[in-house]
């Protein structure tokens, strides 16, 4: 497996870097020793090579194999080189040790039993070239030489032994802990198959994951009884401290999820009882059916719906109670209200033609003559009695306005009719007025034309009627149609109108009895109004036509509404029609 070798190979890696400074510090020893004991020329020869090359190899090729068997024979060499250096110095084998320690570092058995075989073989061999006088050294002493190389032997069979065995400790220690490592790595990434062998922290890993993975069946089971709409069971694992606490509180939470549950199920039913007591009534709604409630009895939220729905049903079917009463109403009215313009219009149609009589008898008046003073004043009394009559007229349609104040709304269509009629009532006052004027100026030779007073009298008279009967009108359609004030503030703009133009006329008068010979002009003014007047009649005629119309449109409208209406079925409609199948 690569993974155990993780922590050994950086250990490995750390130690080929701080083993290769050491070695490079080397050369300063081997330098020393040359100037001691003037052996500068292995110093230069094998010092100073073999320390660059073991520090390149420290940081070009750490971590591989190769390089720590290499710099583990580099430390045997400078022990060799010191030992040559100093003559066979006793002390200097001291290096051999101490290096050979250096190398547990590696924690791989095999780097310091190659070191020992290395400076095996050079003792042996150096021993034997120093004993034929070669020129090396490794004792500096000629007796019992083979005796200490065989005590050095075993001093470095002893070392060496005890460390294989520390570095395959240590490399197991490393093994165990990297396994360790990579445990902790897979519960943080949520994975617990990982488990470390051997004891110690291993054995406490191994603890740890058991304690997690019974945490996780309680997870698991807490899931299933969520999903499963039951409660938690779960079997004791012995858990303690707070792997304990959290099982503890797991349970709770199944306990207290298994409690929310059964309030959910209780929630959802009383919302499908609630929604099963709604839907009829939405479906009546549907169809018009107004007289379904919605039952309580489910809880507070949904009777408090309940409640709200039953009184918005309950102003529904009040409203559409009033909707239905006030078509019929309106329907009557404005039935009314066709019928009198339909009469207005015909009375109008008559009043034109006879006013276009009227015309051509006015105008053959002018072309008679002259008038006399006794009839101009008798045309100014006629005048301002008129006048006082059409003063009482404007306080008595004042009097109806501030009354259509409160129908504004619904009768303005009627004001088109008290128009008319005030437009007639002024023609006629007016024809009569100047059917007297003329008959004054005639004298004796216009006594044929009093038969035409006496008519246009006859017709203000009719007019006069006509007002009278459409003042009832107007009277009925302001009980029945709310709305008439637009119409009633028209009508009395033109009474207004009306009484101005009769003060005109009155004013005229006057100025015709203080100056007699300016009669003509004014007959010429009469023929004119006249003409007017004529016009006037003529709207009329067509105001009357069109007041017809809309009141059949409203009585159109009206139907449509209680057409309407009757889609709904109330506790009115449904008693209503038990007592028509009772009848």
């Amino acid at each position: 497996m690569a993974f155990p070798q993780k922590m050994l190979g950086r250990s490995r890696y750390d130690a080929d870097r701080v083993l290769g400074i050491t070695l490079l510090f080397h050369f300063p020893v081997a330098a020393i020793l040359g100037w001691i004991y003037n052996a500068w020329t292995p110093a230069l020869v094998v010092g100073a090579p073999l320390a660059v090359l073991s520090f390149w190899l420290s940081r070009a090729r750490a971590g591989e194999a190769s390089t720590r068997f290499l710099l583990a024979i580099a430390f045997m060499s400078f022990s060799a080189l010191f030992i040559h250096q100093a003559k066979g110095l006793i002390e200097m084998h001291f290096h051999i040790f101490a290096s050979l320690a250096f190398l547990l570092a590696y924690r791989d058995w095999r780097v310091p039993v190659t070191a020992a075989g290395f400076i095996a073989v050079h003792h042996v061999a150096f021993h034997i070239l120093q004993g034929m006088g070669v020129g090396v050294y490794v004792l500096n002493h000629s007796t019992g030489g083979h005796l200490i190389v065989l005590v050095h032997a075993l001093y470095v069979v002893f070392e060496t032994g005890v460390l294989v065995y520390m570095s395959i400790a240590l490399a197991k220690e490393a093994n165990t802990t990297q396994t360790v490592f990579e445990s902790l790595e897979a519960v943080g990434d949520g994975r617990l198959d990982v488990v470390p062998a051997g004891d110690g922290v291993a054995a406490a890993v191994r603890r740890v994951i058991s304690g997690l993975e019974a945490l996780d069946h309680h997870a698991a089971e807490l899931g299933h009884a969520v999903a499963e709409k039951r409660a938690m069971r779960i079997a004791d694992a012995g858990l303690k401290g707070s792997f304990a606490a959290v099982s503890d509180r797991m349970v709770e939470g199944g306990r207290l999820v298994e409690e929310l549950r059964m309030k959910n199920e209780a929630s959802q039913r009383n919302t499908t009882e609630f929604l099963s007591s709604l839907t009829p009534v939405i479906t009546a709604m549907r169809d018009g059916d107004l007289t379904k409630s919605v039952a309580t009895g489910f809880g507070d939220v949904y009777d408090e719906t309940a409640e709200n729905l039953n009184s918005a049903l309950t102003q529904l079917r009040d409203a559409i109670g009033e909707l239905n009463a006030s078509s019929q109403q309106i329907d009557g009215a404005s039935t009314e209200i066709a019928n009198g313009s339909d009469a207005l219009a015909q009375s109008t149609s008559e009043q034109a033609a006879t006013l276009e009589e009227i015309t051509a008898s006015v105008t053959e008046l002018a072309s008679l003559g002259h008038a006399t003073t006794a009839n101009v004043l008798e045309a100014r009394r006629t005048t301002a009695v008129a006048s006082e009559s059409a003063t009482v007229g404007v306080n008595n349609v004042e009097r109806l306005m501030v009354a259509m104040d409160e129908t504004r709304d619904a009768a303005r269509e009627t004001a088109k009719i008290v128009r008319t009629i005030d437009e007639i009532a002024f023609q006629t006052n007016l024809l009569a007025l100047n059917s007297s004027v003329e008959a004054a100026r005639a004298g004796d030779a216009g006594r044929g034309f009093a038969v035409v007073a006496d008519e246009v009298r006859a017709l203000a008279m009719r007019c006069a009627e006509a007002a009278r009967t459409t003042a009832q009108l107007i009277e009925q359609a302001v009980q029945r149609v709310e709305g008439g004030v637009t119409i009633s503030q028209e009508v009395g703009v033109q009474l207004k109108d009306v009484s101005q133009r009769i003060s005109s006329v009155h004013a005229v008068m006057e100025q015709i009895g203080q100056a007699a010979d300016s009669q003509q002009q004014g007959v010429a003014q009469i023929r004119e109004a006249i003409s007017d007047l004529n016009g006037t009649v003529q709207q009329a005629a067509a105001n009357a036509e069109e007041s017809a119309s809309a009141a059949q449109e409203l009585t159109a409208q009206a139907r449509a509404q209680r057409a309407q209406a009757k889609r709904f079925r109330t506790e009115e409609s449904t008693q209503r029609q038990r007592i028509k199948r009772a009848a």
